[in-house]
């Protein structure tokens, strides 16, 4: 991985924390914990009642991102042929809490 792909993150916390605060306003959820790591981050999400679409606040929030970020990174074929950016990974993994024990555990 390139080291400036690896920055952009940490350095970009900024930027970061304004797309997610612009998609919030859309699309409303609440952020329980986060951290932000060089390569990737982890967030405990809690979206409205009703309201379980966590891939559409978070495809945005990712893409929100990726269009704030210099066109620099190495893309893969498959990234180039889908119009990809190479900041983030292709997909991300969501887990539905059970309880209380289960959700400290991904808060901790």
């Amino acid at each position: 991985m390139q080291r400036d792909h690896i920055d952009r993150l940490v350095h970009g916390i900024d930027t970061l924390q304004r797309i997610i605060r612009q998609v919030r306003q859309r699309h409303p959820f609440h952020i329980d914990a986060w951290v932000v790591l060089p390569q990737h981050l982890h967030a405990v999400l809690t979206p409205p009642p009703g309201d379980a679409d966590f891939s559409r606040s978070w495809r945005l929030s990712k893409r929100g991102f990726a269009k704030a970020q210099p066109r620099t990174e190495r893309r893969s074929a498959a990234r180039q042929r889908y119009g990809e950016r190479g900041i983030w990974q292709r997909h991300f993994w969501e887990h539905l809490i059970r309880d209380e024990a289960d959700y400290q555990r991904h808060v901790d």
